[in-house]
């Protein structure tokens, strides 16, 4: 018997949910965007995390790879944190951490 899909809607991205987000007619009401507001750090849980100290948050804030503080040789994507803060999405490789995507 044949069949087709003629609608798909996505309403979850790990744990994350669309009944959950601000709709587009919402988004100048600060009380409803603080209410959806996640912290990077706890959207990417899901992910290695390392916790680098001044330095290695330097470094990966240049775009330099640092040690990795853990030294693990090989984790796919992780995390790299300061002080609870996001410093860069990493790489790990052969005992560094080299930098993806770094923020500000």
């Amino acid at each position: 018997m044949p069949a087709h899909l003629s609608a798909l809607r996505r309403t979850h991205i790990g744990d994350l949910a669309v009944a959950d987000a601000v709709a587009l007619a919402g988004i100048d009401d600060p009380a409803a965007v603080r209410r959806a507001w996640r912290a990077p750090l706890e959207v990417l849980h899901h992910m290695p995390h390392f916790n680098v100290d001044g330095q290695g948050a330097g470094d990966l804030a240049c775009g330099r790879a640092t040690p990795s503080p853990g030294g693990e040789q090989a984790c796919g994507l992780g995390v790299a944190a300061r002080a609870g803060r996001l410093v860069a999405l990493v790489r790990c490789d052969n005992g560094w951490l080299r930098p993806l995507k770094v923020f500000p």
